[in-house]
């Protein structure tokens, strides 16, 4: 009976003997990122149709914004963005937008976004709103974009 307690004794020493020489190894020399998609991409500058709107309407990622009034089919808007990516990744992005309230048929979004941008770099970006259908209410919409990215391997 002895022997039972003393083998496992033993057997416990052994194994905390090898989790705090693996925690000694592995603690300060390992750098593990347990969020690969949180890293710091934000848009830093913002206008529409040449208004500067940087600061009534963008949070870090996001951008909510008003066109100018569009009453005629072919009108449009422009959103003129910067994207920063102050982080140690490159980073696929996507700009992903939605009209608030109804009528989003009656635009149609054309995006120059790069598909890429460079750990430490600045670029610039567009969103063209064009207006399909004529509407016999107000023509100024509100949209809301998010900016979304992914971290890429370096």
């Amino acid at each position: 009976m002895q022997n039972i307690f003393l083998i496992m004794k033993m057997s416990c020493i052994g194994f905390f003997s090898s989790l705090i020489i693996i925690d000694s190894v592995i603690g300060g020399n390992v750098d593990i990122n347990t969020k690969p998609n949180k890293f710091d991409l934000n848009v830093i500058k913002a206008s529409i149709d040449g208004n500067d709107i940087t600061k009534s309407a963008v949070y870090k990622n996001k951008i909510t914004f008003s066109t100018k009034e569009l009453q005629k089919k072919g009108d449009s808007s422009v959103l003129d963005y910067e994207i920063t990516n102050n982080s140690k990744y490159d980073a696929s992005i996507t700009m992903e937008c939605v009209k608030k309230g109804k009528k989003s048929d009656y635009y149609t979004i054309h995006e120059t976004t790069p598909e890429i941008i460079k750990a430490g770099k600045t670029e610039k970006a567009s969103l063209n709103i064009i207006l399909l259908k004529e509407s016999l209410t107000d023509s100024t919409e509100e949209f809301s974009c998010t900016l979304n990215a992914t971290a890429l391997e370096k």
